[in-house]
């Protein structure tokens, strides 16, 4: 369940980063917005991600540390469906909703990739010892075979400039947002239980 979450995660992430200067440019009326908003648009996300891991490494018990990092990993998601769901809505501005995103994407990756969560999970299933190589690279895997995928589609999908990239990338952050909160709910649930069972 984690490593579907971490893959739909990633192909949004590489779908937002790849085609960044088209979406901000729909969202900002036909305009290419400022060098500084491009600069300073993930910003907000990287300070979020620094927060985040530097507060889940202050639990001393790794089966507690797990069940808090699923726990915000699931907020910083529903934060991302949430600013997406007001942005349709046209309760908040395009590029606002693009430093939102940050905040939730980032955040939510930064806790995944790399080993905090997979460290933490291991320490906690198998005390006497273990590593997480395996378990970051399959992710890596499937990550990026799902960015690839997510990718092809929007390419073969395109029917017209890039103007239709803003109503793709809108549905996008709703199916992937809410999937991945829906396998990370079940993640949390299924670790809850095992892990107090050992």
């Amino acid at each position: 369940l984690i490593i579907s979450a971490y893959m739909m995660i990633t192909a949004f992430r590489q779908f937002r980063d790849l085609f960044c200067q088209d979406l901000l440019t729909a969202l900002n009326g036909g305009i290419t917005p400022s060098p500084l908003t491009v600069a300073c648009l993930d910003l907000p996300g990287a300070l979020t991600a620094f927060v985040a891991i530097a507060s889940c490494g202050r639990f001393g018990n790794n089966a507690h540390a797990v069940a808090v990092m699923i726990t915000l990993i699931i907020m910083l998601l529903l934060f991302i469906s949430a600013s997406t769901v007001a942005y349709s809505l046209k309760l908040i501005g395009g590029i606002f909703w693009q430093y939102c995103l940050s905040i939730g994407l980032y955040g939510a990756y930064a806790i995944m990739s790399g080993s905090p969560l997979y460290d933490r999970l291991i320490s906690a299933a198998s005390p006497t010892g273990g590593t997480c190589a395996f378990l970051l690279f399959a992710s890596d895997c499937a990550g990026y075979a799902a960015a690839i995928g997510l990718i092809l589609w929007k390419t073969f999908n395109q029917k017209g400039p890039s103007a239709d990239i803003l109503s793709q990338f809108v549905g996008v952050a709703h199916l992937l947002s809410i999937a991945s909160v829906v396998c990370f709910c079940l993640a949390l649930v299924y670790f809850k239980r095992r892990l107090r069972e050992s």
